[in-house]
């Protein structure tokens, strides 16, 4: 039975050719038949067993395109199945015995679903395709440090300004500076409430910014932080 259903799926190799593109190309093109026999739950963390549905799907994966430049088909083959480049090897090996992940998801070209992406098995399915999400307290300290960023930027080109002669457009300088003053502070204060969750010892002896040592301080000794 065909995949009815996009996901993250288990699968094994059941029988590979090397074909061609269509004409004017004809660039070498891998092609696998796949048996499918488990599927990512991404609640549960773990593969659940469908092999009992039977499913299968079939994936083109081109491997190189004009002037041999070497395609992403080709990379996930390679880390899939270990191929070494050769499409003798390609063809010829004996790839069943080699269990991989499949990315199923439908074409934006015809609406159809498709095998996306290839993976070998050790893959974390939670870590694919795609950039991997930061840590919260890593993307507020990245906010609180570009809003200062910010106002530094701010100011130069407000004193390059009034030197050449605008002064009156200060004020929405002044206006720019203020919010992103009030930004960077709230960003500030939710990094500093992150990490306290995070159970974070402050140490004020290695912390070469005077400002957050005369914060901790003040914090210390009024109980809360002076803003």
């Amino acid at each position: 039975m065909r995949i009815d259903r996009a996901g993250t799926f288990q699968a094994w190799p059941t029988s590979h050719e090397v074909t061609e593109t269509g004409a004017p190309n004809c660039f070498p093109r891998f092609e696998v038949q796949f048996t499918i026999v488990g599927e990512y739950d991404f609640e549960a963390l773990e593969y659940l067993d469908v092999s009992s549905e039977e499913l299968e799907t079939r994936g083109f994966f081109c491997l190189t395109g004009k002037d041999n430049r070497v395609l992403m088909g080709a990379d996930q083959v390679h880390d899939a199945f270990g191929w070494g480049g050769g499409i003798p090897e390609l063809r010829d090996a004996d790839y069943s015995k080699t269990p991989v992940v499949l990315v199923i998801k439908i074409s934006d070209f015809n609406q159809k679903l498709q095998v996306d992406s290839l993976h070998n098995a050790e893959v974390d399915p939670t870590n694919i395709g795609g950039i991997k999400a930061l840590a919260p307290e890593r993307l507020a300290k990245i906010e609180y440090q570009s809003n200062f960023l910010q106002i530094i930027g701010i100011l130069a080109v407000c004193v390059i300004l009034i030197y050449r002669g605008y002064w009156y457009i200060i004020f929405a300088f002044i206006f720019s500076v203020g919010i992103s003053y009030s930004h960077g502070i709230a960003s500030f204060k939710k990094y500093k409430m992150i990490m306290q969750l995070h159970g974070t010892i402050y140490d004020p002896k290695t912390d070469k910014s005077p400002t957050r040592r005369r914060s901790h301080v003040i914090k210390t000794v009024f109980g809360r932080i002076p803003y």
